[in-house]
């Protein structure tokens, strides 16, 4: 690579949309289950992993991985003779 171009900024752009709204999707769906599943498991002492624990990775993913990715992606169109 041989610098920061405008097509991987737009794709690390698109990737932390897509990411935003990946994150809203499963903290509407996902979150409210996670958390209602794992008090009443409190309640027989079989609880698992804390669901913040699962939302900070999915935090990771989509704020990092994503745009990450687009960039890499977005970048490989810049690329001439291809």
């Amino acid at each position: 690579m041989s610098g920061i171009s405008q097509y991987g900024v737009l794709g690390a752009f698109i990737g932390l949309v897509i990411g935003l709204l990946d994150f809203v999707l499963l903290d509407r769906l996902l979150y409210p289950r996670l958390r209602e599943k794992h008090e009443f498991a409190k309640t027989r002492q079989t609880q698992g992993v804390d669901p913040n624990v699962i939302m900070g990775a999915i935090k990771v993913a989509c704020f990092t991985v994503f745009p990450i990715v687009g960039y890499i992606v977005g970048s490989e169109f810049a690329q001439p003779g291809l």
